[in-house]
């Protein structure tokens, strides 16, 4: 859901005409997710643009955490571009 959210929000700022910079702004500012630990592409196709992220959710348990495997949240949105 986290993921789906964030990537939703950066789609938006990206149908609008944001930059790269303003895309990542969105998805971190609506998620809180950590830039270090996720990966956000956006792309354009005609009048369709796309922002995918894909966050690495590291457990941090004591004793345990270094047993458990790490998880990958993903997300992918598509809108079509505003014209302007």
């Amino acid at each position: 859901m986290l993921a789906q959210h964030s990537a939703r929000e950066g789609v938006r700022m990206a149908a609008t005409g944001g930059s790269t910079r303003q895309v990542e702004d969105a998805v971190i500012g609506s998620s809180g997710l950590s830039l270090r630990d996720s990966r956000i592409t956006r792309s354009v196709d005609g009048d369709r643009v796309t922002v995918k992220v894909v966050h690495v959710a590291r457990t941090e348990v004591p004793l345990v955490g270094p047993l458990l495997p790490e998880v990958t949240l993903s997300a992918t949105v598509t809108m079509h571009r505003e014209a302007g």
